[in-house]
């Protein structure tokens, strides 16, 4: 993909399974009524770094065409590229639109696969499973403690996603 390609940023058709689970249960506020598209890949893309996992993406669907994609967004994206580029790399690099994209579409799948998981935990045993649950239990503490607050509408509208990309940045500029 060159620099003049469209950037898109897709998901896999699982993580298209995980959107609408959110969207149907509202959670922390992440659905399409109360958070952009672009917000809600930001916070997946933020799980999955916290992680350090990248999944790759399978049957890929279109999540944020190029035309929601603002700069502030990708700097989020290239941040977590050049945060992971080998000390003697080329800045140049960096001009690979496709492999910036990549990176960051790989970890929001982790990140959706995460909620995913969550989900089904919730499901099984309520928010107790997180509370011993290593791979990221700072993550998950603080999303208990979101949704609890979300669910009592203890934030405004505004505040909700001003606190999703904020949290988004700590993550992803850690």
């Amino acid at each position: 993909m060159s620099e003049k390609s469209v950037k898109i940023l897709n998901c896999s058709g699982d993580a298209k399974k995980v959107i609408e689970k959110i969207d149907s249960s509202k959670l922390l506020n992440l659905d399409n009524k109360n958070c952009t598209r672009m917000d809600l890949f930001l916070f997946a893309l933020a799980l999955g770094v916290e992680c350090g996992v990248q999944t790759e993406l399978t049957k890929t669907d279109t999540l944020v065409r190029a035309e929601y994609i603002n700069t502030k967004n990708e700097a989020f994206l290239y941040s977590v590229f050049i945060s992971e580029m080998a000390a003697d790399a080329h800045m140049e690099e960096i001009e690979n639109v496709g492999e910036v994209y990549g990176k960051a579409q790989r970890y929001a799948n982790t990140g959706f696969k995460l909620i995913d998981d969550m989900f089904n935990q919730r499901i099984l045993s309520g928010w107790n499973c997180f509370r011993n649950w290593t791979p990221c239990t700072r993550l998950w503490t603080w999303i208990h403690n979101c949704e609890s607050a979300f669910r009592r509408d203890e934030f405004g509208q505004k505040n909700k996603s001003l606190l999703f990309v904020s949290f988004a940045q700590t993550l992803v500029m850690k």
